[in-house]
């Protein structure tokens, strides 16, 4: 951090390194408000979003203020935030935090339905800052009858590949931030293996015609 405290710099800035480029965060910013009248800034992110221009006094004098931000880091694992004013003093970093934000969930789930006569195949688009996935499995769509099938899946398929039955999958997105929601249900089954083909041109084999002696039914 630079320029942090309360004083003549018109100008700041807060750099996170060594974080997890296949993850997202949430940075919180608190601060307080300093004196009477506006005390506008401009926070500019990294990232290359939008500036956001902040009323540091928004709240009143001793009071309170809180920012959250959501961003995703650089491809070298750099996140920073720099801060300028058009005020004698800049905006006043007082303390923040930085947490990993919890995945979204998985999008375009689907099992595949008679494909596979020994498998049923689970696929998903990844949702944004998974880094594994757990797959439910049950033989109802209802949820809470679901057990887990696997987790620690870090590829956007998986092959059930003791599936015999009709089953109903979920799946949900798993990162060291916590869960999405399980998504699903979808169905999916195993192709019915077919039959032999039906014989043609049948006959006896080893069998000798002879007249066969006449038979008188009578009713």
């Amino acid at each position: 951090m630079s320029n942090c405290l309360y004083d003549a710099w018109t100008s700041g800035g807060l750099t996170l390194k060594g974080l997890n480029t296949n993850l997202q965060y949430i940075i919180t910013l608190y601060s307080m408000g300093l004196d009477s009248g506006s005390r506008p800034s401009y926070l500019i992110p990294s990232d290359g979003d939008a500036i956001t221009v902040v009323d540091q006094n928004e709240f009143g004098d001793r009071n309170g203020q809180i920012l959250t931000y959501k961003y995703s880091p650089s491809a070298d694992g750099i996140f920073s935030i720099a801060t300028a004013s058009d005020r004698g003093s800049n905006w006043v970093w007082y303390a923040f935090s930085n947490e990993i934000v919890a995945p979204e969930d998985p999008t375009s789930v689907s099992a595949s339905q008679g494909t596979f006569s020994d498998k049923v195949r689970v696929s998903w688009n990844a949702g944004v800052g998974a880094e594994s996935y757990t797959i439910y499995r049950a033989d109802t769509n209802i949820f809470g009858f679901a057990s887990v099938l696997t987790n620690n899946v870090t590829a956007t398929t998986y092959d059930d590949e003791s599936a015999a039955l009709v089953y109903y999958y979920w799946v949900r997105a798993d990162s060291a931030g916590g869960s999405s929601a399980a998504v699903g249900p979808v169905l999916g089954f195993v192709s019915t293996p077919s039959g032999p083909d039906t014989p043609s041109n049948v006959s006896p084999t080893g069998f000798e015609v002879a007249n066969a002696p006449a038979v008188r039914f009578t009713v």
